[in-house]
């Protein structure tokens, strides 16, 4: 690189507007290159995990085992091994594919819309109306008076009415 930036300049390379730096430019190719190889890698990678939980999965699903064939601790422990197997391919492949639509969207979470998104559809439309909606009609009565808890005076009480219980009426028949 270093090689580039020293050698004289070529004025048929060069544009007499706006400065041309080759090695930033060669670099900048190489970058995409490697990025495009690395991400050939890893999605040949992500198939070949997929592949193997397929793979772990079909066998998995088709080990027929006979109880009088093989003990039955051996049994579930092949069932648990296989299990497991098809468990941790399949969590490493999701997070390779979580990690790789992550790598896809930062650029996009990161950069400011210029204008805002439209929205994808309208608000849904309720269609559907049950049909106890339309027999039950709620009419809620309207909540009953306090009760006055205050003392009667002894002058507007009947005859035969006394106090007691905590000065409430009490009315004796």
């Amino acid at each position: 690189m270093q090689e580039e930036m020293r050698r004289p300049d070529d004025s048929d390379i060069k544009s007499q507007r706006t400065p041309v730096c080759l090695p930033a430019a060669e670099l900048a190719g190489s970058r995409m290159s490697k990025a495009f190889s690395l991400l050939q890698l890893l999605s040949e990678d992500l198939a070949h995990k997929v592949a193997v939980a397929d793979e772990a999965y079909r066998l998995y699903k088709n080990i027929q085992l006979e109880a009088q064939d093989e003990e039955r601790d051996e049994e579930s422990s092949l069932y648990e091994f296989l299990k497991r197997v098809r468990l941790n391919s399949a969590l490493d492949a999701l997070r390779e594919v979580r990690c790789a639509a992550r790598s896809a969207r930062a650029p996009v979470l990161h950069t400011p819309p210029s204008s805002p998104a439209p929205r994808s559809s309208p608000a849904p439309i309720t269609t559907y109306r049950s049909p106890l909606d339309d027999q039950i009609q709620l009419q809620l009565p309207s909540p009953p008076a306090a009760p006055d808890h205050r003392p009667t005076p002894s002058h507007h009480l009947p005859p035969a009415a006394s106090l007691c219980n905590n000065d409430k009426p009490y009315y004796c028949i």
